[in-house]
């Protein structure tokens, strides 16, 4: 290897050196600054990312909160339709029974009155016919009374007479 050759490799390094510290001057001048601000930028995307992440796994937990509230709220409000259904069911079956009791009682009311009725009219028969025959009799009765006393009287008045 010769003199030459040794200085043009080390002229080659130099070059190289060279177009290396002007790459990295104009990376540096240049690239860097909007590098960083596409880094910065980028960062800024990424953390706005995670924030929102974060408040959208806040808001599904809230929904989940708010859903399981809400499930709960309509499982107490079935028990709660359900008891005012068994309390319906119950007071419309005192009612039924409370129903039969009454129509019973109006029947058996209406028996009563219905026998009273008939009684009454079959008093009335038995008095229209009664009464005749009563006062027949108490005429026939009232008449010997009549007679007797008047026969007492004269026996009295006789007696009075002799007496006197």
């Amino acid at each position: 290897m010769m003199f030459s050759d040794v200085v043009a490799i080390v002229f080659r390094f130099i070059n190289l050196f060279v177009l290396i510290y002007f790459f990295y001057y104009m990376f540096k001048k240049y690239m860097r600054s909007s590098l960083e601000d596409a880094l910065a930028d980028q960062e800024a995307y990424d953390t706005g990312l995670y924030e929102q992440e974060l408040m959208l796994q806040s808001r599904l937990e809230e929904s989940r909160e708010e859903r399981y509230e809400q499930e709960q709220e309509c499982v107490m409000l079935q028990h709660k339709i359900e008891r005012w259904q068994a309390e319906h069911d119950a007071e419309l079956a005192a009612q039924q029974v409370m129903n039969v009791q009454l129509h019973k009682q109006l029947m058996q009311r209406t028996a009563k009155q219905r026998d009273e009725l008939a009684r009454s009219m079959l008093l009335q028969k038995a008095l229209a016919q009664a009464l005749p025959l009563a006062q027949q009799q108490l005429q026939k009765e009232y008449a010997q009374v009549q007679q007797t006393e008047h026969f007492i009287n004269q026996a009295l008045s006789a007696l009075t007479k002799d007496g006197r």
